[in-house]
């Protein structure tokens, strides 16, 4: 059995074919896009960063979510890329991408640095400490899953956007589609 394999492009994402030559078959698959990425903006979280992102990456891959996790270290003088870079080489499985730049440019511009780098449809951000649960995710996707719902059948309202978390405490839950 001899396996030869090349990369190509198709409808501009990389792809990869591989031809079985004994039995003349063909397999092409290409990287498909996340369901969702997280944006973390971090400054000077070199302390406290590696649980959290540790946390996130589990429910990712314990749920076997399609997802990718991105950090924007927004300028920190500690070295908080190279322990999210560590934290994200010990879960090879989830898609995942460190941007630094040097200046510090505050919380805002390093979520829409996020956002703009992300690769999937619907994005959410998150703070470095995880102040709203990571598995508080899918309520915070309710609204835009029922809101498209709901442009479908009127029967159906869009969730509020503000929602109990599990120690009882009510959180607002941001999500961008």
């Amino acid at each position: 059995l001899n396996l030869s394999g090349r990369a190509l492009y198709a409808y501009g994402k990389l792809c990869c074919k591989f031809t079985f030559t004994r039995r003349k078959f063909t397999i092409a698959f290409c990287v498909m896009k996340p369901d969702i990425s997280i944006v973390i903006p971090a400054y000077n979280e070199s302390e406290r960063i590696s649980q959290p992102l540790g946390v996130i990456l589990s429910h990712i891959e314990s749920n076997r979510l399609n997802a990718e996790v991105i950090v924007v270290d927004d300028g920190s003088s500690d070295d908080t890329s190279d322990v999210a870079r560590r934290a994200f080489d010990a879960v090879p499985g989830v898609a995942s991408q460190v941007i630094r730049y040097e200046q510090n440019r505050g919380k805002g511009f390093a979520v829409k640095t996020g956002l703009m780098a992300a690769a999937a449809d619907a994005a959410l951000f998150t703070d470095a400490d995880l102040s709203t649960p990571i598995d508080e995710m899918p309520a915070a996707f309710a609204p835009a899953t029922n809101a498209s719902r709901s442009a479908r059948s009127p029967k159906l309202a869009a969730s509020p956007s503000t929602r109990p978390t599990s120690s009882g405490a009510t959180a607002r839950l941001s999500f961008i589609q």
